[in-house]
């Protein structure tokens, strides 16, 4: 948009009127100036005056701007007397000191003394296309990597809490692993149904294979969209912990239990290895944690009166089958925020006159990033698998590994 401006300066009484003071911006071409004489002529006119940006204090010199006629001819521009003749302020001045100046311009003319106060206050904006081009760049970026931000953040979130119920029982496994190696070793004997349950759960917690079968994140940088976990990890979990609760039922209460029996001479020595090989050819994956306990007592050889009460732990708790699924980063949706964003921040920061200075990009940089993550906030979070963080809190056996 051009701003015009009329000047009628006074040369002692060469050039006569008024000054309107006015906002320019350079960007917007050359700013028309009008004035006129009375009965001697004005020559070779020139630009006075001085201008400070308004943050940085940085000063601009009248040198900074040309004074061209309506032909284009910037040199010794000149008024013939009682004539009104309209020419143009022109910025040829430090494009690379983009900012708001504010200051005082005026007119003089070689050969006449200048009057200070015909200077009229003036705010010159400068800037380019090229700082235009930075800003609405850096609005994309910000842009851009809010969204990577809050996609890398929740596909982190997500992954670590759905492995964290992983994580518990892949640590009970190896708890119950080496009590059966220690049982083992004191008996002198072999338990190939139970050692091949562990090995087997092992296997099945392994984090490729989980990424791979219920679409858990991975961990990548590179990313930007969020992943789905599958509904049927939950059941997953749920299964782990039913069958990790009874294999602690078969090794701390059976394995484990004869073992200390014949470490402490109660029971013989053939009779616990009897027992172990019995108890490991009891196991099924089949069983309940309350028909295991029963059948694993009789499993034991020791008089009645000398059965130690068999811990009660609770029942493995009930897992939420379907996962609180919303898709907050959907493309969709994150198309509008970015857009919206970027014209909002474009047209409020990068268009604003005399932008280009680095205060004006670090305002880009923070707008674009921070409206995308603020109102990502006001969208539902599906960063949890349902229950997962708790899923092992009140699991059998946990107290005991």
């Amino acid at each position: 948009m051009t701003f015009f401006l009329i000047l009628i300066f006074s040369f002692l009484g060469l050039l006569q009127g008024i000054f309107v003071p006015s906002d320019w911006s350079v960007q917007s071409g050359d700013l028309p100036v009008i004035v006129s004489t009375d009965g001697t002529a004005a020559t070779n006119l020139h630009v006075v005056g001085a201008f400070v940006e308004n943050r940085t204090k940085d000063s601009l010199p009248a040198s900074a701007f040309t004074l061209c006629n309506n032909q284009g001819s910037c040199t010794g521009v000149s008024i013939p007397p009682n004539s009104t003749t309209t020419l143009y302020l022109r910025y040829d001045g430090p494009w690379h000191r983009p900012g708001s100046y504010s200051g005082k311009v005026g007119i003089a003319s070689d050969g006449q003394p200048f009057n200070s106060a015909s200077l009229s206050p003036l705010n010159v904006y400068v800037s380019s296309n090229w700082n235009f081009l930075g800003g609405v760049a850096l609005v994309i970026f910000g842009g851009l990597l809010a969204w990577w931000t809050k996609t890398f953040a929740t596909n982190r979130i997500t992954r670590d809490q759905a492995l964290l119920p992983i994580s518990i029982s892949h640590e009970r496994l190896t708890t119950l692993e080496a009590t059966l190696k220690r049982a083992q070793m004191v008996l002198s004997s072999k338990t190939p149904n139970l050692s091949g349950a562990i090995a087997d759960w092992f296997s099945k917690l392994d984090v490729g294979d989980l990424e791979l079968k219920y679409g858990l994140p991975r961990k990548s940088l590179f990313t930007f969209t969020s992943s789905t976990i599958s509904p049927n990890f939950a059941n997953f979990v749920s299964e782990a912990e039913k069958l990790i609760a009874l294999l602690t039922v078969f090794i701390k209460e059976g394995i484990d239990e004869v073992a200390k029996l014949a470490s402490t001479g109660r029971i013989p020595a053939p009779a616990a290895i009897t027992s172990v090989g019995a108890i490991d050819s009891y196991y099924s994956s089949t069983l309940t944690v309350e028909t295991a306990r029963s059948g694993i007592s009789k499993l034991i050889p020791r008089p009645a009166e000398t059965l130690n009460a068999a811990p009660e732990p609770s029942a493995p708790p009930r897992r939420a089958q379907l996962m609180f699924e919303i898709h907050t980063l959907n493309f969709a949706v994150w198309l509008v925020i970015l857009l919206t964003t970027a014209l909002g921040t474009i047209m409020t920061v990068v268009m604003k006159p005399g932008f280009g200075m680095v205060y004006d990009y670090l305002l880009c940089f923070a707008t674009s990033f921070g409206i995308p993550v603020v109102s990502s906030l006001a969208l539902p979070s599906r960063a949890s698998v349902a229950g997962a963080p708790q899923a092992t809190s009140g699991s059998p056996g946990l107290a005991g590994l």
